[in-house]
């Protein structure tokens, strides 16, 4: 897969979430949740100049404290032979319970499952995020699937930047647990609803 062809489906998803942003949303950064807000994201993963994943995210507050997430990943082909048995499909659940809800920042707990659709795993994590302006909010986060051997530390390190009232840019540096060779930059847009 080309970065110029994905690079402009994001730009044309973006532009599709622009012209039917209706309405406002509070914004609510990896950490922060809030009743009725919801949220669908995509984004891509860059490995060494190569598209490793896609990313589709959808998130939903039940209620102040207490949110599900889901994440479905497409990991691409590669000319790596290291990841040819890779090239699936992802699917991680979590429940967030909010921890710490300050005016600056945010502390969340992550309880989840993590799927290949043929195996899974239980999922524990904490997320943390710190408000530095009003458009600007820095993301931090660690999880660790449970009952496996080998990549089962996740990371994601990034900051989201609003671009419009309902529509974030997310940037960072992330790795997803049970994931091999998908680490790296992830660059996508956010849609709160």
């Amino acid at each position: 897969m080309r970065i110029k062809n994905v690079l402009i489906i994001q730009l044309l998803v973006f532009c599709f979430m622009a012209v039917f942003n209706s309405g406002s949303a509070n914004a609510m950064s990896q950490a922060e949740i809030g009743k009725g807000d919801s949220s669908l994201a995509y984004g891509i993963q860059v490995l060494d100049g190569e598209i490793r994943a896609l990313n589709l995210e959808t998130e939903f507050g039940l209620s102040s404290n207490f949110g599900i997430e889901g994440i479905y990943t497409y990991i691409g082909e590669s000319d790596d032979q290291s990841i040819d048995d890779e090239k699936d499909n992802k699917l991680d659940i979590n429940a967030k319970l909010n921890i710490v809800n300050e005016l600056d920042y945010d502390v969340t707990a992550v309880v989840g499952y993590h799927t290949d659709f043929e195996e899974g795993y239980p999922r524990i994590g904490v997320l943390y995020s710190k408000k530095e302006n009003k458009l600007l909010d820095l993301n931090l986060g660690i999880d660790v699937l449970l009952k496996k051997d080998s990549n089962y530390l996740g990371y994601m390190l990034g900051f989201d930047y609003r671009l419009t009232e309902n529509i974030y840019l997310e940037v960072g540096h992330r790795k997803f647990s049970g994931q091999e060779d998908t680490e790296g930059l992830n660059i996508g847009t956010r849609y709160y609803f």
